[in-house]
């Protein structure tokens, strides 16, 4: 084998050296991208499972805080108006803070 020989045989393992990691980057940004993709859509998932659940959690809450909320109201105005009324006493007081008698 002459000099030539050799260079241009080292030229073609290089050559197919260069093809080879060329395919093995290819198959490596294809398993970089399903990963990513997988993993985008795992995320998406989850974190909508939780919005889900949040969003429950809170309805659920806002119902029990807004009956609780009702029921003390309606207690109340019930107080209010189950409440013995002096109504010569307030009128006396009206008169002795407003006409001073």
């Amino acid at each position: 084998m002459g000099e030539t020989d050799v260079i241009g045989h080292l030229i073609d393992i290089e050559r197919e050296a260069s093809e080879v990691l060329f395919d093995a980057q290819e198959k490596s940004d294809a398993t970089v991208s399903a990963a990513k993709s997988e993993a985008e859509a795992e995320y998406k998932s989850g974190y909508e499972s939780i919005v889900k659940e949040l969003e429950s959690n809170y309805e659920q809450n806002q119902a029990k805080i807004t009956g609780e909320y009702s029921d003390l109201l309606e207690k109340f105005e019930e107080k209010i108006k189950s409440a013995p009324k002096d109504v010569s006493g307030f009128n006396s007081l009206l008169d002795d803070l407003l006409f001073g008698n």
